[in-house]
């Protein structure tokens, strides 16, 4: 499991993918989603930063495609009923465990999950990372108001490559 207590200042958390909301996204964006995900799952794994699953309750299990199991070895996700992660008591706690003070952001439902978790997140004191390649929405109409706000509340790279350099800093 990656949840262990090896201390980081930064954890990533990788929110809602699961099948029920990825089949929106457009295959083209899905893939290059993916892709770059894994690129930081690969990377945490080899560097130990933790990553915290998150799943919203009754929509079935994070996307196989990311192949967790063979990246991050066995992984207990928390499961929530609400949009915001924070929501889950024990997700401050793990947090708080691994004395992280800045998060990375990966997931779908930019505009609503991602975004309300990112929000809690800056109100209990988290920096917050991702890149737009990491968060997806199927609310095509929203893009340029959700990446504004996560440029203005955090830090907003274009790409996988620049969010993995960045982050190789904090570790």
């Amino acid at each position: 499991m990656n949840d262990n207590c090896n201390k980081s200042n930064i954890a990533v958390l990788l929110i809602d993918m699961q099948k029920k909301f990825l089949k929106d996204i457009s295959p083209k964006n899905l893939d290059i989603q993916i892709m770059e995900q894994k690129r930081v799952l690969k990377y945490c794994s080899e560097k130990n930063v933790p990553v915290i699953v998150v799943e919203y309750s009754g929509h079935g299990q994070t996307t196989k495609l990311l192949d967790l199991n063979n990246l991050l070895g066995k992984y207990k996700p928390l499961i929530k009923n609400f949009d915001d992660a924070f929501e889950i008591a024990e997700l401050s706690e793990r947090l708080d465990n691994f004395g992280v003070k800045e998060l990375g952001l990966m997931g779908v439902n930019r505009g609503v999950c991602v975004l309300d978790t990112a929000r809690s997140a800056i109100e209990l004191g988290y920096k917050i990372h991702t890149a737009k390649t990491l968060i997806e929405d199927s609310n095509i109409l929203s893009t340029k108001r959700d990446y504004e706000w996560y440029e203005k509340n955090g830090k907003l790279y274009s790409n996988a490559i620049d969010f993995l350099q960045n982050i190789k800093k904090m570790k």
